[in-house]
């Protein structure tokens, strides 16, 4: 037998495939004076790159730190080479903290630039200072509040810490306390069983043995009251013996 079916499929709604949010890329310029020349220059900074790229009027120096999956760059920054300036480019993904990214390029640009100014091969325009003034103050905060909240999160652990160990030292005493009253009283407990069983008499196996005498010689009667007057203990015993002589079969309930 053929079934045929609707194809579901059909009247679904393609999702839009999301996109992804692009990479943003911040740009500073550095007023600057080329003292010495390309060749130099890229002796001192090829350590710091993945790639240098000699043209004829300036050296592009590439660094990528993080590719994705299709191998583009994510975290990744530039610096371009003029006779008059030193152009600077880096990378902030979606979901980094741009204080965060700023301050850990820039130690590795104000590297090159201290380099590059220490070997007399470029005379920096100190109009930048201020950018990198701005940059510490800022990296500061990033990692001081940081700081500032796990301190903050220790001091108030030390404090429960204390706490939970007088609490527990409470609770040590409370349980020695109540491990004397129990034993005071189970050892109370013995001795009023003890006074029990000797207010009570014999053992229930004596006394069964003298109900089963006592059926023997009354043809098969008793009277629990009376048996337990003459053998000096409790009704509710003589009773109970019974019970367990029917439910071992000793004996036989006769209505």
């Amino acid at each position: 037998m053929m079934i045929k079916l609707r194809n579901l499929f059909k009247t679904e709604k393609k999702k839009k495939r999301k996109r992804s949010q692009p990479v943003r890329m911040e740009t500073e310029v550095i007023s600057a004076k080329l003292l010495s020349n390309y060749d130099e220059l890229i002796g001192v900074i090829k350590p710091f790159a993945t790639a240098v790229m000699k043209k004829e009027d300036f050296v592009l120096l590439k660094k990528t730190e993080t590719l994705d999956i299709e191998r583009k760059p994510i975290l990744s920054w530039r610096m371009a080479f003029t006779p008059t300036q030193i152009k600077v480019s880096y990378s902030i993904p979606p979901r980094i903290s741009r204080k965060e990214r700023e301050l850990r390029v820039w130690r590795r640009i104000i590297k090159i630039l201290y380099l590059t100014t220490s070997k007399k091969i470029y005379d920096l325009d100190m109009n930048i200072l201020p950018k990198f003034l701005h940059i510490t103050d800022e990296s500061l905060e990033v990692f001081t509040t940081p700081y500032s909240k796990l301190r903050l999160q220790y001091e108030e652990n030390k404090i429960k810490i204390s706490e939970l160990r007088n609490e527990n030292g409470k609770n040590r005493r409370i349980m020695q306390e109540q491990s004397k009253e129990l034993h005071r009283i189970e050892s109370e407990n013995t001795a009023l069983r003890d006074r029990i069983g000797q207010l009570e008499g014999m053992s229930d196996r004596a006394l069964m043995g003298l109900i089963l005498r006592h059926l023997k010689n009354n043809g098969g009667t008793i009277s629990p009251v009376e048996f337990a007057r003459q053998q000096g203990t409790s009704i509710a015993k003589v009773e109970e013996c019974l019970n367990m002589l029917i439910h071992k079969g000793n004996v036989e309930l006769i209505e």
